[in-house]
């Protein structure tokens, strides 16, 4: 070999950097204070004393397992069991649960959150970083627990509900998913290789203890934890030793959620270590092939649960309910033997000092203040600890109180300097204070507390509720004192409160007073509810001032009623009621009144209702005849009102009787007789006894048949509204007697009214008319028309009829005994008779009873035209090209003087079911368009027959048979083709366009393109139909529009006699199966086993397996090569000094074939090239989960390690 081993080493590391990475002092001073904290002694970094391999016992290897509470694959999860076991399936699922885990939260959280820790803060290398999670998923978390626990053995039963040991990781993994751990190295960047030896060898070699580690130095997190390692070394120079490093860590399981069987795997380290003169670390550097991880840690025991301190953890979880599950699950001897490492825990100290002086009356006293060693500089060993305080001692203990997380320390009662309560009343209060860690730790503190005299303020001794009557001004005095010695003078003020300005005070005597009296019923205060606010400030010589907000109860007193009424009343004459007496009673709960008469010099014309007030004459007065004491017509009477208290109170009270009028008298008969059929009744009469006379005026007030009567407002006359009827009364009972009544008022208002009963009597009626006045009569008939007429008198009476007058009496005739009249010659439209040649023939008719009445009345015959039935134009030929719906529009004539409205219909004909007809405009559709090709009528001749109809509505009708003919026209062919076909990859054919066309005989189609976002892209054979790709398409690159491998184009069809029709085709191209290709360029170093990945790429997006083997080549014998993932291998390590290939130039050759199993392959020969290397220690062999990282060339770049997840 040309160069030594070690020469090539240091060159190896040199390549990477020049100076190699060394440890500073920041990181060297925090591992030896952990290291100092867990175990009592400083850390070790003497390489040559540090054990080259390191393991824990068999038993105490964590465990593998399903690591997810909330996932299950299909079965009910942890977390839902436990809320079904002790929550009752309230929560159904919980937020936690619910909440993404894994990969799915790395994307959703900042960059500077996920190198965070939410359960606390954490110092790493004295730089605050929040550590352990946010990482995502719950591999911190079962790392924790199967660090810290041993693995569930047997399945336990909660409520019902079953728990597996699978159930009881995935539930520790989440009490200790946000739990604080004790970071040792890293903080989001890769360890230094020198505090990576110096902490596996010190913790894991040494002390047998697991550590957990984040085997990604991205920024992903994925913890495992290492419970193994073992390392080769090889040193050239005093200063540098090179370690191949192999480390043993647990797996997480994925499948099993109720089996998982340890799952170990392993992870390679190689780095150069720098030595001082000592042979202490003091830095390292990786090579380029080894691993790297970037955080190593230790858990601590779980906080007490989520929802203490914990903004992340599950709230809805209790830790020490887990906690029993878990211990319920293992053997006794297990657990026993189950040794968890936590670090001692230091006493607290309080910094406070032993002594304090306060003044007399504050209860503040002072911060006490304590310090931790375990939570100074960020070591948190304990992650529930937090100092609490407590007072637990000393003589005074009872005078005092401390606010347990503050420290704040107060007396319970403010101390008084004259007055001390401390035990020998000497103002020196003793008390002892301590403080707590929370685990275990706590220091005591006895402690003098010093009360100092101050100057006392004045003390008011009246209560602040003092109380006084309505209606007194009621001096109140206010009572102080003033404790200091010698006494002081004190001075009374007032100094505020909402009532402040109703008061005055006496400065020294405090005599408080109000300023107007009180009114309990009306009260001042500012919110009117009888307490008066104010405050009451006392204050001694040198200033010191109390004061004290009073309130001024004012409380009721009983007020006499007060009378409301006016003194002086009027009252009309001949009435006995004069007035309601009207009081009203001030006092808040109203009382009960009494009312009576106590003077006045008319006192005896009086009385009054006791309970309402109502005063009244005891006999009704006349004005003309006055009866009071001094004849004037006014009367005087004193009134009193009495509560229930006895207060009263009296009026006196002058009564004015006033004159009023008169009403007229009605002196006419009240049953006055009348013929019928005469309208005036009688005029009404009447007097009026008032001086002056005075206006009058009538009206009618009543009466059951009022509504058939009018009077005359003014002069009194009543008449009918109709002609009374002796034969046909329409009074209410149909006795000719009718009730009215009427009114008389005067210009005062002075009314009187009247019932009068008028009786109709009988006299001759003549004869009444009912015929119409004008009739008709159609032209050319001989009908007459009958006059009639009846005679309401009875008995009955025989009727004569006559004809008496009119213009065109001489061309008629009428029958005197039954009224029937008749045209003497019948009329004749066209040809008028009558006096003004117009049709209408004016007579007049009499009719005459056996008493002399008689009726005349003109009537009036109007001729009218007879109907004419319409006439049909349209023709009974029609011919119409076939495809149109509409037959032919029947036209018809009405030939009456007014035309009539025309209605159509179909009576008849071979093919009349082939037809509709508007009945209104006439229009004849057929019900299916007609085919020439498909004849639909009777004989399939196209000649279609069908009988229409018209009707005028008065009874004209009209029919024509009707012959249409269909005639034969041009159709467009039929496009028969699927719009949607689909063209295999890599050919140009697309599809062909199929067309059909009914006409007989068929027609030639000719093709083209006309549309689609594709066009530009096909090609169509204008006369086979057959379209093609301009460029065969390829289904990895769609070149279509939108990229989506569905062609559109528009293509027509057009016929030889110019018939057209076109439509959109979608061309879905479909993927052809390509065979795959391999890529790839392999040099490998010698003495080791691996050779590279063969990468397969497939065009191809099929989701089968692809299958590798070695298919030849002239040293096929000396390789292995995994089937599924690619890789190849020597099946012995290469030796460059002697090489086994077919020539022996340490080129290697072998073919490797891809099937992709869909009968694609592809060979590929491989030339491997291996190259010399210095020799170095040989890494130990992997195990079954070891991380297999490329093993570069000196002058080759290296490949990227492939990705884990936990």
């Amino acid at each position: 070999m040309g160069t030594s081993i070690g020469a090539a080493l240091l060159a190896l590391a040199f390549s990477m950097s020049q100076v190699a990475g060394e440890i500073d002092q920041e990181d060297r001073d925090f591992q030896n204070k952990v290291f100092q904290q867990w175990w009592g002694k400083d850390i070790v970094w003497k390489f040559d004393a540090l054990p080259t391999d390191g393991k824990v016992a068999e038993k105490r290897i964590p465990y593998s397992g399903y690591i997810y509470p909330d996932t299950s694959g299909g079965t009910i999860s942890a977390l839902r069991k436990y809320d079904l076991a002790f929550h009752q399936g309230r929560l159904l699922a919980t937020d936690h649960e619910r909440r993404d885990t894994s990969l799915t939260e790395q994307v959703t959280r900042q960059v500077t959150e996920r190198f965070g820790l939410f359960g606390g803060q954490i110092r790493t290398y004295n730089i605050v970083t929040n550590a352990t999670p946010a990482w995502y998923g719950h591999c911190n978390g079962w790392t924790s627990a199967a660090i810290r626990h041993a693995e569930p053995q047997k399945s336990v039963t909660r409520n019902g509900i079953v728990f597996t040991p699978a159930d009881i990781k995935g539930l520790l993994a989440e009490i200790y998913l946000y739990n604080d751990p004790q970071m040792l190295a890293g903080d989001g960047e890769e360890i230094n290789p020198g505090v990576l030896h110096a902490i596996l060898t010190n913790w894991l070699g040494a002390g047998s203890h697991p550590i957990g580690m984040d085997s990604d130095p991205g920024k992903e997190k994925w913890n495992y934890p290492i419970h193994a390692y073992s390392t080769r070394t090889a040193q050239y120079d005093p200063n540098f030793v090179d370690v191949a490093m192999n480390i043993t860590y647990a797996m997480s399981s994925r499948g099993e959620f109720d089996a998982s069987p340890r799952i170990p795997a392993t992870k390679y380290f190689h780095y150069r270590l720098s030595l001082n003169d000592a042979g202490e670390i003091v830095g390292g550097l990786y090579y380029r092939d080894s691993s790297r991880i970037d955080m190593l840690w230790v858990p601590l025991r779980p906080k007490p649960s989520g929802k203490e301190g914990n903004e992340r953890g599950n709230p809805h979880v209790d830790v020490e309910e887990v906690l029993a599950i878990w211990r319920s699950s293992v053997p006794d001897n297990l657990r026993r033997n189950w040794v968890i490492i936590d670090p001692p825990n230091s006493n607290p100290r309080i910094t406070s000092a032993k002594s304090s002086t306060v003044s007399e009356n504050q209860s503040q006293v002072l911060q006490v203040t304590a310090s931790d060693q375990d939570l100074e500089e960020g070591l948190s060993f304990v992650a529930s600890q937090q100092l609490t305080f407590a007072v637990t001692g000393g003589a005074d203990q009872a005078a005092f109180a401390i606010d347990e997380n503050t420290g704040e320390l107060t007396f319970t009662a403010a101390p008084d300097f004259e007055q001390p309560t401390d035990n020998n009343q000497d103002n020196q209060y003793e008390v002892e204070v301590s403080v707590n860690d929370g685990a275990g730790g706590r220091a005591a503190h006895k402690m003098r507390i010093v009360v100092t005299d101050t100057n006392d303020a004045p003390t008011i001794l009246s209560g602040p509720r003092l109380q006084t009557m309505e209606n007194q001004t009621a001096a109140i005095a206010v009572a102080f004192e003033d404790q200091d010695r010698p006494a002081q003078g004190v001075t009374c003020s007032l100094s505020g409160g909402a009532d402040l300005e109703r008061f005055s005070i006496d400065p020294e005597s405090g005599v408080l007073k109000f300023i107007q009296n009180p009114n309990y019923e009306k009260p001042l205060d500012a919110d009117e509810d009888n307490v008066y606010e104010l405050e009451v400030t006392v204050s001694d010589d040198e200033g010191a001032a109390t004061s004290q907000l009073v309130q001024i109860v004012v409380t009721d007193a009983n007020d006499p009623p007060v009378i409301l009424s006016s003194n002086s009343q009027r009252a009309a004459e001949n009435q006995l009621t004069v007035f309601k007496l009207k009081y009203e009673d001030e006092d808040e709960s109203r009382q009960s009144l009494s009312c009576s008469l106590t003077g006045g010099s008319d006192l005896d014309r009086f009385t009054i209702n006791s309970k309402t007030g109502e005063l009244s004459f005891k006999s009704m007065p006349d004005f003309e005849d006055p009866a009071d004491l001094d004849l004037d017509n006014i009367y005087e009477v004193e009134v009193c009102a009495t509560d229930d208290a006895a207060a009263s109170v009296r009026q006196l009270v002058s009564v004015t009787v006033t004159d009023v009028n008169d009403a007229p008298v009605i002196t006419s008969t009240n049953s006055p007789i009348t013929k019928e059929n005469e309208l005036a009744v009688l005029t009404i009469s009447h007097r009026d006894e008032d001086k002056p006379p005075q206006s009058i005026t009538y009206s009618l007030v009543g009466g059951t048949d009022h509504e058939l009567f009018s009077i005359d407002e003014l002069k009194g006359l009543l008449t009918f509204n109709a002609l009374p009827n002796f034969e046909k009364p329409l009074d209410a009972d149909r006795d000719n007697r009718y009730e009215v009544e009427v009114g008389v008022r005067d210009s005062a208002g002075g009314i009187s009214s009247q019932l009068l009963c008028v009786s109709v009597t009988d006299t001759n009626d003549a004869p009444i008319i009912t015929s119409n006045k004008t009739m008709k009569l159609a032209e050319n008939g001989t009908s007459s028309v009958a006059i009639s007429a009846t005679d309401e008198d009875l008995p009955l009476q025989r009727l004569a009829f006559s004809l008496c007058g009119g213009g065109d009496c001489q061309r008629f005739a009428i029958d005197a005994k039954s009224g029937e009249l008749k045209f003497k010659r019948a009329p004749d439209f066209e040809n008028p008779a009558d006096a003004n040649k117009d049709n209408n023939y004016e007579v007049e008719v009499r009719v005459e009873d056996a008493d002399g009445g008689a009726v005349t009345q003109f009537v009036q015959v109007s001729v009218v035209d007879a109907n004419d039935p319409p006439v049909i134009v349209t023709k009974g030929q029609i011919e119409v090209p076939e495809g149109e719906s509409i037959a032919a529009l029947i036209v018809a004539r009405d030939e009456d003087q007014i035309p009539q409205k025309l209605t159509y219909s179909l009576r008849g004909g071979a093919d009349r079911k082939r037809f509709s007809v508007n009945a209104t405009t006439g229009e004849l559709t057929f019900v299916q368009v007609p085919d020439f090709e498909h004849a639909g009528d009777a004989d399939k001749d196209n000649i279609y027959a069908v009988r229409v109809r018209v009707d005028d509505g008065a009874g004209g009708i009209a029919m024509e048979m009707l012959r249409i003919t269909v005639a034969d026209v041009n159709e467009p062919p039929v496009i028969t083709s699927s719009d949607t076909v689909e063209a295999i990859e890599n050919q140009v054919f697309a599809f062909t366009i199929l067309c059909t066309d009914q006409d007989i005989p068929a027609q030639r189609f000719t093709y083209k393109i006309v549309g689609g976002d594709d066009r530009e892209r096909f090609a169509v054979d204008s006369g086979t139909g057959d379209t093609i790709f301009l460029k065969s398409p390829d289904f990895e690159n769609p070149c279509d529009a939108n990229r989506d491998n569905v062609y559109e184009v528009e293509l027509e069809a057009e016929d030889n006699q110019g018939g057209r029709t076109s439509r959109l085709f979608q061309v879905t191209v479909i993927n052809a199966n390509e065979h795959p290709t391999i890529t790839y360029s392999p040099k490998v170093q010698e003495n080791q086993i691996e050779v590279l990945t063969v990468n397969v790429s497939d065009e191809d997006m099929s989701t089968r397996e692809i299958t590798i083997s070695i298919s030849g080549g002239s040293d096929r014998d000396i390789f292995n090569i995994d089937s599924r993932t690619g890789d190849l291998s020597f099946k012995t390590a290469p030796d460059f000094e002697n090489p086994t290939d077919s020539n022996q130039d340490n080129i290697y050759e072998v073919e490797v074939k891809v099937e992709d199993g869909d009968g694609g392959s592809a060979l590929k020969s491989i030339r491997v090239k291996v190259l010399d290397v210095d020799e170095v220690p040989s890494k130990p062999e992997s195990s079954g989960g070891e991380d297999k990282p490329e093993t570069a060339a000196k002058d080759e770049a290296e490949p990227p390690a492939p990705q884990t997840q936990d």
